[in-house]
Formats: C-alpha cells, sequence, structure tokens
C-alpha cells in the first residue's frame, strides 16, 4: 500500500467530507466512489505489505471445501478461530482461490456490520430529542482513519469479531434482544478475545455525572501519564507475566520475552496517538450533549478507553480488549462534530482523521515496506 495511494485517498475523502458539509445533502455519486474507490485499496493491496495479510492468505489457501471442520480440527496454517475458518470455507465456496475478491468480501461484511450497526444507534437518538446527523462522507472518513484499513487490511477476524459486537449491542438497545444476543456471541466464534467486549454492556446503564467531573478525571489521567505512571504498571504487568509463563517451551518463552521488553521501550517514550486522543477528548466534552443519555453512554465509553489507553495498554490482554471500545469512538466523536457543525469542529475533524491515518501507516505498512 503505497503512501501516495493511502493519503491521496484519506485527503479526497476530506475533501469530499467538505463538499457534503457546505451542502449539508448527501451526494449518491460522491458516495458510491469513495466507497468503490475504498474497496478497491482493500482488495488489491500488496499481501506483504501490511501485518498480518500474508497470514490471512496463506490460511486461506489452505482451507479445503472437502473437510468438515469442527472446533477441536480445524485443520488450517494457522488454526485460527472456528467460526473465522468455516467464514473463509463458506466465501471460498463461492469464489474459490481469488484473494482479492476474499479480502474485499472481509472488508464489505465488516463494513456492513458498523453502518447498519450506526443507523440502528441513531434511532436511539430519536428518544433523546436529539437531531439525527446523517452525511455519509463525514462518517466514512472517520470510518477509513479510525477503524476501517486497520481491521479489514491488518486485523481481519478482530474487525469481523468487533463489527459483529457493536451491531449486536445496537440491536439490543433497540430492544430486539434475541437476535442482538445471537450477533453478539459469534463473535466469540470469531476471535477468542471477544468476550473482552462484552463490558461495553456495563456503559450502556444510565448514570448522572458532571461535565466537570469528567474534565477532572481527564486531565488526572494525563498527570499520571505525563508522570509515566504507566511504566510503572508495565513493569509490574511484564515482571507477572514472565514470571506466569515461565513453564512455556523456550523458543515461546524468548518470544514473549523479546516482546513484552519492545513493549517496555515503547511505554517508557510518551505516545503521540494517546497525547492526540487526551486532546481529542478535551475537546470532544465540550461539543457532547452531556443531557442527552444516550450521548453520556459513549462519553463514558470514551473516558475509559483514554484512561486504559493511557495507563493499561502496555499489558497485553488489556490491549486487545481496547479494540472493542474503541469502535464506540467513531460513533461519539461523529455526533460530537456534526451536530451544530463549525468550522473549529471541521478543524479538529481533519486532526482526528489524519492522527489515526498516519498511526496505521507507521504501524501497519512502514515496518514492511
Amino acid at each position: 500500500m503505497s503512501l501516495l495511494i493511502f493519503f491521496g485517498y484519506i485527503c479526497l475523502c476530506l475533501l469530499l467530507s467538505f463538499i457534503q458539509i457546505s451542502l449539508r445533502k448527501n451526494i449518491t455519486i460522491i458516495n458510491i466512489v469513495a466507497v468503490l474507490l475504498y474497496f478497491l485499496i482493500i482488495s488489491f493491496r500488496d499481501i506483504n505489505s501490511t501485518a498480518d495479510t500474508l497470514n490471512y492468505v496463506e490460511d486461506f489457501n489452505t482451507v479445503t471445501l472437502h473437510a468438515v471442520y469442527n472446533m477441536s480440527n480445524v485443520d488450517t496454517l494457522h488454526n485460527f478461530e472456528y467460526g473465522y475458518t468455516l467464514l473463509t470455507q463458506l466465501i471460498k465456496f463461492f469464489i474459490g482461490d481469488n484473494i482479492p475478491i476474499f479480502l474485499g468480501i472481509i472488508a464489505v461484511i465488516q463494513s456492513i456490520l458498523i453502518f447498519y450497526g450506526t443507523r440502528n444507534y441513531l434511532k436511539v437518538l430519536k428518544t433523546d430529542n436529539v437531531r439525527r446527523i446523517v452525511l455519509f462522507m463525514p462518517f466514512f472518513t472517520l470510518y477509513v482513519s479510525i477503524f476501517g484499513f486497520m481491521y479489514n487490511a491488518v486485523v481481519l477476524r478482530a474487525g469481523i469479531a468487533i463489527a459483529l459486537i457493536y451491531f449486536g449491542i445496537s440491536l439490543i438497545i433497540n430492544k430486539r434482544y434475541v437476535l442482538g444476543i445471537v450477533f453478539t456471541l459469534i463473535s466469540l466464534l470469531m476471535h477468542n478475545t471477544s468476550f473482552l467486549g462484552f463490558g461495553v454492556f456495563i456503559f450502556f446503564k444510565k448514570t448522572k455525572i458532571k461535565k466537570k467531573v469528567y474534565y477532572i478525571v481527564v486531565l488526572f489521567t494525563f498527570l499520571l501519564y505525563l508522570l509515566k505512571v504507566q511504566e510503572i504498571i508495565s513493569n509490574l504487568a511484564t515482571s507477572y507475566i514472565l514470571l506466569f509463563i515461565a513453564n512455556l517451551e523456550d523458543l515461546s518463552f524468548i518470544k514473549l520475552t523479546r516482546y513484552l521488553e519492545k513493549v517496555r521501550q515503547e511505554v517508557s517514550s510518551y505516545s503521540f496517538l494517546i497525547i492526540v486522543n487526551f486532546i481529542v477528548s478535551i475537546v470532544m466534552l465540550k461539543y457532547s450533549n452531556i443531557n442527552t443519555s444516550f450521548n453520556q453512554r459513549l462519553i463514558n465509553i470514551n473516558i475509559f478507553f483514554l484512561i486504559s489507553l493511557s495507563l493499561l495498554s502496555a499489558i497485553p490482554t488489556v490491549s486487545r480488549a481496547l479494540d472493542f471500545y474503541m469502535i464506540f469512538n467513531l460513533l461519539y466523536f461523529y455526533l460530537c462534530l456534526f451536530s451544530n457543525y463549525d468550522v473549529r469542529k471541521g478543524l479538529v475533524f481533519v486532526l482526528i482523521v489524519l492522527s489515526y491515518s498516519i498511526y496505521f501507516y507507521r504501524l501497519a505498512v512502514l515496518p514492511f515496506m
């Protein structure tokens, strides 16, 4: 995935977003062009140019149509989760060994779940007397920068699992309980860490917290981050993990030790993305309507995500769990920025899109070029 194509596409999405914002209406041809270009980039990317893509392609190539897989016998190259393997087997039944179409279908599945899930969440806002904002391109641009490229081009299984939970919860809060629970449980078959995302339900309970309290929590967390409390937590957690896995095979122990050492090195320096998240969270609090119960639930998720990201993300399990909470920032940012839009919100919109895009490219593409 070349730098020119990637950032050229992001800039195009920003431009098209501002066109729709200025006109205050959706333009179908713009939406279609943007979506088609996105799926073309995802489908025909170099499989060696992003982290993990080659693993998924190699695994797809070993999926056979004559085998009947079960949970105790998933005989593919990487032995991914049962649900994911069955999904790839179903896709392969219809398209054969066509890798670009396979990658495109995975992206389509995730995107459909996210977009229909968001539509379900917006239905809830009717009862909160909040005007529904439905401009497509601004939302789509946030989607591809925050979620789309990372989870459609790199961590495919986690992306499907996150999308399933996001969609499942959107059904549950609209009182379609059975179907919502089914989608949520299916996520467990796609990625074995999906249960970590079930904690989202905690934040959908009604709460009444003043904005001032949120500001204090964010600023206090930022102070702890500047004091590098996360480094202390990381060292303690790393020591515990190394003690816990001491009985692993030598090779596994060496690999995990190297990984944890790398984590220690990263935690010892400040993260550009984390600092941006602090800034954005403060700004979003200013723009958010705390008098609506749904918005306050999204604020609670964002604050939890921010605290965990800044202080606990060096712990491997916590880092993986945060993926299931981050997706709700997509909806939160969207509602804050495009309700009563102004120029300052437009600048914040650009900051968010470019920051997440730079983070994705630096993390998942540059090391493989």
